[in-house]
């Protein structure tokens, strides 16, 4: 769904957020950066590309918690099989 067709259907699309041609994107498949006005990916030819108007400026963070959490199963439960 369009900004134009979420605005006239009355919902509220996400501040920033853009699927107007004219942002910069990024394949799904790939990777790759995406021109503006394309809708394919030159890298690997994936017409699966996001965009959005910030995309330059975002940042992805991976948190790995299974320690965490094993920590806590083994503080939880010293006997537990998990824990030998």
């Amino acid at each position: 769904m369009s900004n134009q067709d979420a605005d006239q259907a009355g919902v509220q699309t996400p501040q920033g957020i853009s699927d107007s041609p004219a942002a910069l994107g990024l394949c799904r498949d790939c990777g790759g950066h995406v021109a503006p006005r394309q809708s394919r990916c030159q890298d690997c030819g994936s017409r699966r590309v996001t965009r959005h108007a910030e995309l330059n400026s975002l940042s992805i963070a991976h948190i790995d918690c299974d320690a965490f959490y094993a920590s806590v199963e083994k503080a939880t439960t010293p006997l537990s099989p998990i824990c030998r």
